[in-house]
């Protein structure tokens, strides 16, 4: 039996061509096999080159592949951009707006086109349907818009660069052009956009018993022609120096006069120290109206009223002032804004704005100082619809 398997083996591993295989039995029972081989030997470097070879043509292989589907890629992308280049060219030709950017933009866009198609033609070494299709629309394309660029019945980009160089006369004539000379807005008035500027200082006196006057949750009215007083409880107001202007003691309660009449500003004590404003009908001298402002009194040095307009000042340095909030009684709106002004010493007292002659009146550390105010004026047909 083993020396049949043997045989067996023998006959399927060697070639049947060109063998002598031989087999005995000795004495022992044990099975002897003799094997003679041809002299020609097995080609194994004939077996390494087709390895070899077949590796190489596979990888060749596979890395045509890949280039066909990235170019099957791009193919789709730039068809996309064809058709989109094909709507603009239809926008263009039917009348649509277009300036020489339009064109400038266009053409880079079909050189990237043919530059692409060109690239796809060498490498695929040989003529190909879509890409000879793609190549005959971009040509078209690139002719479409030349004859556009160069036709222009209507010298539409001519006109334009004509319009553009008009309105750079026109800019530099408005900036060269010297302001207009505005009349004065008059006295008591209030046909003005509000507060713009505040002048210098200018120092008036010198008065030498201060600035500080201390007085309870009263109203009082004096009567210079009578000598008659008359006092009113300001009803909830906080006194006695509990919410006064920063760095001033005892201005709890702070009158202002406008162009409309008299005004108080206080801090009742359910506020917390923003300030609300009254009205004070001068015939009964009582309130009559009140507007709750967000302005933290103790943080501002102090507040005049213009045109029913409370403006708020605050330090920026020991020399300048900012009027730096805005609240309109006739709207109710709050705003910021920026408006410097200068000092002759560090501390104001009161700050005080007489409509009679457009000044604010000033306590300064005992000086008594004055300062014009300037105004934004309206525009003239806003002036001329308000009149």
């Amino acid at each position: 039996m083993k020396m049949l398997f043997l045989l067996l083996i023998a006959a399927t591993v060697l070639p049947s061509s060109g063998i002598n295989v031989n087999g005995s039995i000795n004495n022992e029972g044990v099975c002897l096999c003799s094997v003679v081989l041809p002299d020609a030997p097995f080609p194994v470097e004939k077996v390494e080159y087709l390895e070899i070879t077949s590796e190489k043509l596979r990888i060749s292989m596979e890395q045509e592949i890949n280039k066909v589907r990235q170019y099957s890629r791009a193919v789709s992308v730039h068809s996309s951009k064809l058709v989109n280049l094909t709507l603009r060219l239809e926008k263009m030709e039917t009348g649509h707006g277009y300036t020489q950017l339009d064109f400038e933009l266009l053409k880079l866009e079909i050189q990237d086109l043919e530059t692409l198609t060109s690239q796809l033609k060498l490498s695929l070494n040989g003529s190909n349907s879509i890409i000879d299709r793609l190549y005959v629309e971009i040509t078209n394309i690139s002719r479409t818009v030349n004859e556009l660029e160069s036709f222009d019945k209507q010298n539409v980009l001519a006109f334009r660069k004509e319009v553009a160089r008009l309105r750079k006369q026109l800019a530099d004539c408005e900036k060269n052009r010297a302001p207009p000379t505005l009349p004065p807005i008059e006295k008591g008035s209030c046909n003005h956009n509000g507060l713009r500027q505040i002048g210098d200082p200018t120092i008036i006196q010198r008065n030498y018993n201060g600035d500080r006057y201390k007085y309870g949750g009263n109203m009082c009215k004096y009567n210079i022609q009578t000598g008659r007083v008359r006092r009113q409880t300001l009803s909830g107001a906080a006194y006695n120096d509990r919410y006064s202007y920063a760095g001033v003691t005892y201005q709890d309660i702070d009158f202002a006069v406008d162009e409309s009449g008299l005004w108080v500003i206080y801090c009742p004590e359910a506020n917390a120290g923003n300030a609300v404003i009254g009205k004070i009908n001068e015939a009964t001298f009582t309130v009559e109206k009140t507007w709750v402002t967000r302005l933290y009194k103790p943080g501002a040095t102090n507040s005049f009223i213009i045109c029913g307009v409370l403006y708020a000042i605050r330090p920026v340095q020991p020399k300048i002032e900012e009027v730096f909030y805005t609240f309109d009684t006739r709207t109710g709106e709050e705003n910021q804004i920026s408006v410097k002004m200068g000092k002759v010493s560090e501390k104001l007292g009161s700050v005080n704005y007489n409509p009679a002659d457009h000044k604010l009146y000033v306590y300064s550390d005992g000086y008594l100082v004055t300062y014009d105010v300037i105004f934004e004026h309206k525009s003239p047909m806003t002036s001329t619809i308000a009149n």
